[in-house]
């Protein structure tokens, strides 16, 4: 038997290509139990975020592992297949081990060392144990990630001065505008990245701020959190009419905004800029909306300049981190090792 791990993310592949193998939260269950049916997979974690989608697997075969994980994750888009040659990574055993530990450990992100990625990473473990597609070998596995991660965050300054994708965000709408403080700003979608924007606009002294969601019941529960107001989602293009930046992060499947939309919007708003940040995979956002005149729109790609900036220190933590790592996967493998023998 072999672990195994098949994907994508923001390193290869851009985020119209990454959007196409995204799998919300809410089908992660139906697709593990699918994934479970076949041969090649003993064990299997479905990790699906705005920035990855990969699988850590355990089969029998690694070519014939390697091949079916990738049609399994093309299954919904079967064009991509082909397309998505050149794009795909595969690791296997010890690479394979490395790579979710520095997953998890937030040395694979856009942002270097951010701390959101662990706990998709264990909501994803955590939706395969409901699934029961997690065995001995790939529970032992992500628990020992999740140890790894917090030698890292505890062991190391990769985390200091941190900002996450949502912050960045906000920091560009900063840029853009400059203080924020009198600014009206809409935040759409109430999962974990909206969140993160809602805390950030706060924390910078936002004080009018709208809150819409798709279960209104959730938008109002944040809106209090954060002293903003909560309106319903099919209240929120109207209320584009008075907002200077919107920040997208919802779970939606298809533009909720649409070029026709805005251009519509632009008439009434009498032509005062827009800007969008569009944070969501898939996206939220038609990108032909950036040539609507004064409408400015950001995705998370655009973002990935700003990560750039002042890392040194966070990269200067690299060697340290890295040996940390390798110590704890090579106790994994030589825990696995004895596992393997004894079949």
């Amino acid at each position: 038997m072999k672990l195994i791990t098949v994907g994508i993310n923001h390193r290869t592949a851009e985020v119209e290509e990454r959007e196409k193998l995204f799998l919300p939260s809410k089908d992660l269950g139906s697709a593990l139990k699918d994934l479970a049916k076949t041969p090649p997979v003993r064990e299997g974690v479905i990790l699906s975020t705005c920035n990855r989608v990969e699988i850590y697997g355990l089969v029998d075969n690694i070519d014939a592992g390697e091949e079916h994980l990738k049609r399994f994750l093309c299954r919904n888009a079967p064009e991509q297949l082909e397309r998505m040659n050149g794009k795909w990574y595969t690791h296997v055993d010890h690479g394979s081990v490395v790579h979710l530990f520095k997953v998890a450990s937030g040395l694979d992100s856009m942002v270097l060392g951010e701390s959101e990625i662990l706990g998709q990473v264990k909501n994803a473990y955590l939706e395969a144990v409901k699934a029961r597609t997690t065995g001995k070998v790939i529970h032992t596995l992500f628990q020992k990630s999740f140890q790894a991660a917090k030698s890292v965050r505890e062991q190391t300054g990769i985390g200091r001065g941190l900002v996450s994708v949502s912050s960045i965000a906000v920091n560009l709408a900063k840029r853009i505008l400059g203080n924020l403080s009198g600014r009206r700003i809409m935040v759409i979608g109430a999962g974990e990245m909206g969140q993160l924007a809602l805390k950030t606009l706060k924390e910078n002294g936002v004080n009018s701020i709208i809150v819409s969601n798709r279960n209104y019941e959730r938008a109002v529960e944040l809106a209090q959190t954060f002293n903003a107001k909560a309106i319903g989602f099919d209240e929120f293009p109207a209320a584009m009419l008075q907002t200077d930046i919107v920040i997208s992060s919802t779970a939606a499947p298809h533009f909720i905004i649409t070029r026709e939309q805005v251009v519509h919007l632009m008439k009434e708003r009498k032509q005062k800029p827009l800007f969008l940040l569009d944070i969501a995979v898939p996206r939220d956002v038609d990108p032909e909306v950036n040539d609507v005149d004064n409408v400015y729109l950001y995705d998370i790609d655009d973002l990935q300049g700003i990560v750039k900036e002042n890392l040194d220190y966070r990269q200067s933590q690299l060697s340290l981190c890295h040996s940390l790592i390798q110590q704890k996967s090579e106790r994994f493998m030589s825990w696995f090792h004895q596992v393997r023998s004894s079949e």
